[in-house]
């Protein structure tokens, strides 16, 4: 698909690029599992209110961006460092509504 709308925006170009996706296991790559953990503690802070694992990391963290809060888009308050706009376990959101 993306090969597709480049063809169509840049008719006399030819394209070369290959994409090749390496799937590995953390037990393979150790970086995986930090990776791994610093999302989830990321996850735990939305999805429960729960600070203390983020805590523990929060130093490492520079930024952490909340896309799916259109609300706060304006001024880059869904925007959130350890300074200026701290995450903190205000930022769980609501359970989805079907």
């Amino acid at each position: 698909m993306a090969k597709q709308r480049f063809a169509k925006i840049n008719e006399n170009k030819n394209t070369k690029t290959e994409i090749v996706f390496n799937v590995n296991y953390p037990t393979k790559d150790p970086l995986l599992n930090l990776a791994d953990y610093f999302c989830w503690t990321i996850q735990r802070v939305f999805e429960r209110g729960e600070i203390r694992y983020y805590n523990f990391i929060k130093e490492q963290i520079k930024l952490v961006i909340d896309l799916y809060d259109a609300e706060k888009y304006e001024n880059c308050k869904n925007y959130y460092n350890n300074n200026d706009n701290p995450l903190s376990s205000e930022n769980k959101i609501s359970p989805l509504k079907h």
